[in-house]
């Protein structure tokens, strides 16, 4: 035991001498404006926190706050912390613009921004443009859903002197809105290095924690009726999945989730753990709490729990706050077990005090560094991982104690249910992507489950196919690594703003892009859909003309064509299989697209009444077009 005592100091001393280094001095955004001229970037990057200018309820031109010097507010923080004109709290839902003015004294070629992922939707502007967004803010407000974004932008145009770096909000559902963490600013190599060591540090904890919950449900399938390492492999696991769609949220880049889905996940691990934590103590301690308090403490956070499962995001959120005062009376009877146990000299009792001092300790630093109290650096994963590192230690040498015959059989018999578990799943992770690559997620699950796929007619849906002018003579006079490489440019931006709208990619040929809304799952505004992705995917390309005619390279002329109607789909071939669709709605889509005027989106007639009366188009007339005689086309403006 005193050895262990002096492990658990030995590390306590080392993290509180990581806190104690002095942290570099840092410029700050004062009165909405940052001026960069004396900051040197090699080898460090900086967040881009302090006062921003705000308005509240608009989303307003770039510029114009500076311009109009309006109210300012503490970036990073969440908007209900802020006070309007009147003082009024701000409400949770609602609309918000965000400015600062950068001074950057000459240009630097090399600077990249790095957004964090935000669970408040947002479209953010450099000098006017728009450089990034997580959502469609032009949507009816209550459809405005924030998705996984937090990319390192670059190629952002630097003028020397003023940078306006503008930011739109809209929240309808999520109890924190605003920023959670600040926009960085640095060198494109610093920030995806940065980038690479907070993922890792996340995917380590994340993957350390679930390699335990693993090891000790294989304890607990050997020694059933000791519950205390089921309930620890639980805790283990709520935390790794916490973990995995929080901070830099890896789980969205390995797993096709989507925001509501992620938020599910931490809210229900979040709300899981203190009750889970509690039963693990009392199986250690079982004699040195109260049943009484132990329902009390226990069945909250069951109601918490269920509220989760039956409520929508909107209103399940709202208990956050609720369930952090229930917290404290958690962490308050968790302390009184643990005295009662040193009180009467329980087995690694002061042990477990100690590894939770050190976690309560590196939690409590970064919520002071946080709010700025403290010079010090983020240290709670290191005081997590000794704390789950400490717990399963503990346990080990308690199982060491009272099975020493058992303990060898015990770690051959775990390690081939690891070795024989990670085999699967890897073989099965292998299949699954492979078959999720090319087939969608439903169509994928039939395959596998009947081992064909029936086909289904789908009465109304909306396919749009893209094109680039002149691909030919321009194929002709590129080098073939380069016309590759620029089709799988643009066509991986057109992939994600296919999937981010929830269309399905169905097929490219050459130079051609196709892809359908309302299908394999029938959707009644898949015509809306269609076309918001199509202006995203227009927007999209004239940016990045736009970019090539400031390199002076050539640019690339699109055409885009929308049509709706009636397809059937299906799955054709035993080899190389694909999932496709056949109608005539498919040759006109085509006609569509091939009539389009250049770098426009051309729809037909259907299209048009099915979003009339929500979206701006011009007329084109009727046009006549081979094997379909005359076809009335529009030309779809906005939404």
């Amino acid at each position: 035991m005193k050895s262990n005592k002096k492990l658990f100091f030995l590390l306590l001393i080392l993290i509180l001498n990581c806190v104690n280094k002095q942290a570099i001095v840092l410029p700050e955004v004062i009165n909405g404006k940052i001026n960069l001229s004396k900051f040197n970037f090699y080898q460090q990057t900086l967040p881009l926190a302090g006062d921003w200018f705000f308005e509240w309820n608009e989303l307003s031109e770039p510029g114009s706050l500076i311009s109009k010097n309006s109210n300012k507010v503490i970036v990073p923080s969440h908007w209900m912390d802020y006070r309007d004109s009147e003082g009024n709290l701000i409400p949770m839902e609602g609309r918000a613009t965000f400015e600062v003015e950068l001074n950057i004294p000459k240009p630097e070629y090399d600077l990249a921004l790095r957004i964090p992922s935000m669970d408040t939707a947002f479209t953010l502007f450099w000098n006017g443009e728009e450089i990034a967004r997580n959502s469609n803010l032009d949507r009816n407000f209550s459809e405005v859903v924030p998705q996984y974004y937090a990319p390192i932008i670059r190629d952002i145009l630097i003028k020397p002197g003023s940078n306006i770096l503008t930011l739109h909000m809209i929240n309808s559902q999520y109890p924190r809105p605003g920023f959670r963490d600040p926009i960085i600013i640095g060198f494109a190599s610093d920030l995806k290095l940065q980038n690479e060591r907070n993922l890792f540090i996340d995917v380590f904890l994340s993957g350390s924690l679930f390699l335990m919950s693993i090891y000790h449900i294989g304890i607990f399938l050997l020694k059933p009726k000791d519950k205390s390492t089921l309930y620890f492999a639980l805790f283990a696991f709520f935390i790794s999945i916490r973990l995995s769609v929080t901070g830099e949220a890896f789980s969205f880049r390995f797993f096709p989730i989507n925001w509501n889905f992620s938020t599910f996940l931490e809210y229900i691990s979040f709300y899981l753990s203190p009750p889970i934590m509690l039963l693990y103590i009392r199986k250690l301690y079982p004699e040195d709490g109260s049943r009484l308090w132990d329902r009390i403490t226990i069945i909250p956070a069951l109601i918490f729990v269920i509220l989760v499962l039956v409520l929508p995001i909107g209103l399940y959120t709202k208990t956050l706050m609720y369930f952090q005062i229930y917290s404290i009376i958690v962490i308050i009877y968790f302390f009184y077990i643990l005295i009662n146990a040193i009180k009467n000299k329980r087995e690694t009792a002061i042990a477990f005090l100690l590894g939770t001092i050190v976690f309560f300790g590196t939690y409590a630093n970064d919520a002071l560094y946080a709010n700025r109290m403290i010079d010090s650096i983020f240290i709670t994963p290191i005081g997590m991982f000794f704390f789950f590192f400490a717990q399963a230690f503990l346990l080990s040498k308690r199982f060491a104690t009272a099975f020493d015959t058992a303990e060898t059989l015990t770690k051959e018999l775990d390690e081939k249910v690891k070795q024989r578990t990670n085999d699967l799943l890897l073989e099965r992770d292998r299949a699954d992507n492979l078959l999720k690559n090319i087939l969608p997620d439903e169509v994928a699950t039939e395959l596998k489950e009947r081992g064909s796929v029936r086909p289904m007619y789908f009465p109304s849906v909306t396919v749009m196919f893209i094109d680039f002018v002149n691909f030919t003579e321009i194929s002709q006079t590129m080098n073939p690594n380069d016309l590759v490489n620029e089709l799988d440019y643009c066509f991986r931006a057109f992939d994600d703003i296919v999937e981010r709208n929830g269309l399905e990619k169905l097929k490219t040929i050459g130079d051609s892009y196709m892809c359908a809304s309302g299908i394999p799952l029938s959707n009644p505004n898949h015509a809306i859909i269609c076309c918001e992705a199509a202006l995203e995917i227009k927007s999209w390309m004239d940016a990045y003309s736009k970019r090539k005619e400031r390199e002076g390279k050539r640019i690339w002329s699109y055409r885009i064509g929308i049509h709706s109607g009636a397809v059937t789909a299906g799955v054709i071939g035993s080899k190389k299989f694909a999932y496709d669709i056949w109608g005539d709605t498919v040759n006109v889509a085509s006609r569509m697209e091939s009539h389009a005027d250049p770098s426009t989106i051309n729809i037909s007639e259907e299209t048009y009444r099915l979003i009339q009366g929500r979206a701006e188009c011009s007329s084109r007339g009727k046009i006549e077009v081979k094997g379909k005689g005359e076809l009335t086309m529009y030309q779809l403006v906005k939404l």
